[in-house]
């Protein structure tokens, strides 16, 4: 019986795990706009849904959840591109893997660390909420990191498209640092609760974070130009979207004096 490790290097897994994913990403809009997510402001009371994370735990909960992600990808990126074994690939990693896995882990070290330090409290967590995302940030890092280690040598789509891809990746990172923090000082408020945030792209649309979190991987897929990266953009909007025009309706209808020229998530648009 073949181990994981061997089972993992197989180009059929990865291939069958790619398409598990995209037809999940395709179905997932619609399903969320039914169903809200529950974690955050739609933490379900539901026993089944609801059983999980107290908030005293929910900090932990989010960095494991989170972590799971950089894990697997290492572990992926060293089974393929560091088998010295294997006499057809070439050992170690060249500039575009090392580039495309640095933004990887820069993403995801804000997310785990920077993230988990920097919010004030969290809302409670269901059990089931967090063992999919585990499974969902299990299965990403796994096929974004075998096709860098397999299939990307160089980044050669061409400086413009390069340029706009790290442009994009750049901004939304930074964006997204930035409008958590203005979530981050409401919090830290002592009325408690729940306020209106203002300032930034909140003049424009109600989930400035989620938009920019979409546009960070969009800027990725650019450039990757793979598959997985493609497809993890795709699955960012399919979640956030939906989840960012839930919270603009949850905020008009908790708030009588909510601006009414802002959006969901696109300005202008949505």
């Amino acid at each position: 019986m073949d181990s994981l490790s061997t089972i993992l290097k197989y180009r059929t897994t990865y291939d069958r795990t790619l398409l598990a994913y995209s037809t999940i990403v395709l179905i997932l809009p619609p399903v969320l706009l039914v169903i809200n997510a529950p974690y955050g402001r739609f933490t379900s009371k539901n026993v089944l849904l609801g059983f999980g994370f107290s908030r005293k735990w929910s900090k932990l909960a989010w960095f494991t959840m989170e972590m799971v992600s950089p894990i697997v990808y290492t572990l992926t990126v060293y089974l393929l591109a560091y088998d010295s074994s294997n006499a057809a690939r070439q050992y170690g990693l060249t500039t575009a893997q090392k580039c495309l896995s640095a933004l990887w882990y820069i993403h995801y070290t804000n997310r785990t660390l920077i993230y988990t330090y920097r919010v004030p409290s969290m809302a409670s967590m269901g059990l089931l909420t967090w063992l999919s995302a585990i499974v969902f940030n299990s299965v990403n890092g796994y096929i974004n990191a075998y096709w860098v280690a397999t299939q990307c040598c160089n980044i050669d789509g061409g400086m413009v498209t390069n340029g706009i891809g790290l442009c994009l990746w750049t901004a939304g990172f930074i964006s997204n640092i930035y409008h958590d923090s203005i979530l981050f000082s409401l919090r830290k408020g002592k009325s408690g609760g729940y306020s209106i945030p203002k300032g930034g792209l909140y003049r424009f649309v109600s989930c400035p974070n989620y938009l920019s979190e979409c546009v960070e991987w969009i800027g990725y897929a650019l450039l990757c130009r793979s598959p997985p990266s493609f497809w993890f953009a795709v699955g960012t909007m399919s979640n956030l979207i939906p989840r960012a025009y839930k919270s603009h309706q949850w905020y008009k209808q908790r708030f009588k004096d909510y601006p009414t020229n802002r959006r969901a998530v696109i300005p202008f648009i949505l």
